[in-house]
């Protein structure tokens, strides 16, 4: 998924603007990773947390549903705004506002591995050795 934002940061920030198909292309690649990564973590990471009868774990299935609901709708907001026209036609504005998103989207990425993630492997290891 990392890889595919570089991607678009580096086309989106080459001396040429990309093409339309170019950029369709990756907009498409990344939209499918992100869909991917979020079906894997609803099984691996969301279902555990929520089954849990501790409220901390309950807490933090809230804070990980409540944020990627915020990134969803910034992201439906991105493109909504964006369309490959509009994104086109002005590639400054546009290549700052992918920005805007992406590091959103890294941020997430740096929280879940700090605090849901160790959790979850907590509280698993925690149901295995029961």
């Amino acid at each position: 998924m990392l890889l595919i934002a570089r991607e678009l940061t580096a086309v989106t920030c080459a001396s040429q603007p990309p093409s339309e198909d170019e950029l369709l292309a990756i907009r498409h690649t990344l939209a499918q990773r992100v869909r991917a990564h979020l079906e894997r973590e609803a099984v691996l990471v969301l279902a555990p947390l929520n089954t849990s009868p501790d409220p901390t774990h309950q807490a933090l299935a809230r804070a990980y549903s409540e944020g990627l609901l915020t990134l969803r709708l910034a992201g439906s907001a991105h493109y909504a705004r964006w369309s490959i026209p509009a994104a086109l036609a002005d590639m400054p504005r546009y290549r700052h506002s992918a920005r805007a998103l992406l590091l959103a989207h890294a941020e997430r990425i740096a929280w879940e591995e700090a605090e849901v993630l160790p959790a979850v492997a907590a509280m698993l290891l925690r149901r295995a050795a029961a």
